[in-house]
């Protein structure tokens, strides 16, 4: 099924936000982190936690990496399905990241 201009434009923004993502936290712009997740953010770490809200997610993300001395995050290739209505999508990223 072709894509529409705006799925296409959705799947860039999706790339940027994650290359965004990545970049937050090797350089530890924890503001920036903050800012990337809506206010209804959720984020499931597995076995770290599944913080909801920009703040929460934040506060996770910190405590967890902050006091490494270097990290590296390596997104790989989405797979980006869009909801029937086009207002949602489900993103699968890879992500590679050495701590």
């Amino acid at each position: 099924m072709p894509l529409t201009l705006q799925q296409i434009n959705d799947r860039i923004e999706i790339d940027e936000l994650l290359a965004r993502y990545s970049r937050a936290l090797d350089y530890r712009q924890w503001a920036d982190l903050e800012a990337i997740f809506t206010p209804d953010g959720e984020f499931d770490a597995g076995g770290l936690g599944h913080p909801h809200g920009p703040a929460a997610i934040r506060e996770m993300i910190e405590g967890t990496i902050g006091g490494l001395d270097a990290t590296q995050h390596l997104v790989g290739k989405s797979i980006i399905e869009f909801s029937a209505d086009g207002d949602s999508a489900e993103v699968r990223t890879y992500l590679i990241s050495q701590h």
